[in-house]
């Protein structure tokens, strides 16, 4: 499949980390976003950290199910606040990347097919 590469890519930074200036070994917060992520890095994908926030939230406020406006500021704001943001080329197009309220400084695109 093609998302195997990216869940491969994902899979060694949470689990390696980068090294930085310093030569420091550091994990960056990442959020893989798209469908059917491996199961090994469940825990970083959109789709997960959007229910255990969505869920958090709702159990703090003793609100029910949260709106589709709610969810897609969540959305929103996992995607500011991650570090690395790793999506398929077909997913990158998704609007949710217009609302982002701060740019990316470096874009990778490996789309060998």
């Amino acid at each position: 499949p093609s998302n195997s590469a990216l869940d491969e890519i994902v899979y060694r930074i949470t689990h390696s980390g980068l090294v930085d200036a310093k030569g420091e070994t550091y994990i960056p917060s990442i959020v893989r976003v798209g469908v059917n992520p491996h199961h090994s890095i469940q825990a970083v994908s959109m789709e997960w950290l959007l229910r255990q926030k969505v869920e958090s939230k709702d159990s703090a406020t003793g609100a029910g199910r949260s709106r589709k406006n709610d969810r897609d500021r969540v959305r929103i704001s996992i995607l500011d606040e991650s570090s690395i943001v790793c999506s398929t080329l077909a997913f990158s197009g998704s609007s949710m990347f217009s609302r982002m309220t701060r740019g990316f400084d470096v874009v990778v695109i490996d789309e060998a097919a």
